[in-house]
């Protein structure tokens, strides 16, 4: 998931330097209207995958806090989230931060031209 945030986080700014997005901020705003809001993780760990329309279908937690695109705020906020309801350890919560950051930051500065 890191990858493919540090890829929209790439194609934005791309976008945005080529003229394609003239407007950022009014490009921003648009995206915010769109996005419904943040999803809770399921409460226990899945072993099979649930229908597209029932994901499509579930509502919204609560509002994106923070800069949306924030990409890296986002997956930080995810991750510290997933990790306290789980229990998981400082140690392994800073290590899967740690690859969680490296897969970003490889995806947002890969050049695409």
């Amino acid at each position: 998931m890191s990858g493919h945030i540090g890829n929209l986080m790439k194609y934005r700014a791309a976008y945005a330097r080529n003229g394609t997005i003239p407007d950022l901020a009014a490009f921003d705003k648009a995206v915010r209207e769109h996005t419904r809001g943040t999803f809770r993780p399921a409460s226990r760990q899945l072993d099979d995958r649930p229908p597209m329309g029932d994901i499509a279908d579930r509502k919204a937690a609560g509002p994106v806090r923070g800069d949306l695109m924030d990409g890296r705020h986002q997956l930080f906020t995810v991750l510290e989230g997933w990790a306290e309801e789980r229990n998981v350890s400082a140690e392994r919560t800073t290590a899967i931060r740690q690859l969680v950051d490296d897969w970003y930051v490889r995806a947002l500065w890969m050049t695409i031209y």
